[in-house]
């Protein structure tokens, strides 16, 4: 039976696989939350500084993302 071993081993492989990585990424992100305010500020100004950087390295190379 061909279609078990497709059935078993990729897709439900496959589906486990999305499961534990999204039961990882939980865990990690619970970590990062803690509660305080201050720190999801701090959270917010980097991801802006970032946003910030990429758009003027874009400007300085040109990739032409404004136009």
């Amino acid at each position: 039976m061909l279609w078990k071993l497709f059935d078993i081993g990729v897709i439900d492989g496959f589906l486990h696989a999305v499961g534990d990585v999204v039961t990882e990424t939980g865990g990690v992100l619970r970590r990062v939350q803690a509660g305080f305010v201050r720190g999801y500020a701090a959270i917010i100004l980097v991801g802006a500084l970032a946003l910030i950087g990429f758009f003027a390295y874009s400007a300085v190379i040109g990739l032409g993302l404004f136009r």
